[in-house]
């Protein structure tokens, strides 16, 4: 994880959770829920932004995944 992301978890060690609104495809691809878009997620076409989710994203003690 990026150092600034390490550092925003031990400020904010309480914030709520929020389920369903990014996916990982099975390609690989990172994907947003918009509503009104068919069918529902849309991939995310910025590559910082795939790339800052891809170093960002890490299971918690029950193996849920989170970002």
């Amino acid at each position: 994880m990026d150092e600034a992301v390490l550092r925003a978890l031990t400020k904010w060690p309480d914030v709520p959770e929020v389920y369903g609104w990014l996916v990982l495809d099975r390609r690989g691809e990172w994907r947003l829920r918009v509503q009104g878009a068919e069918p529902g997620f849309e991939r995310i076409g910025n590559r910082a932004l795939r790339d800052f989710i891809g170093r960002n994203y890490a299971a918690d003690a029950r193996g849920r995944w989170y970002f």
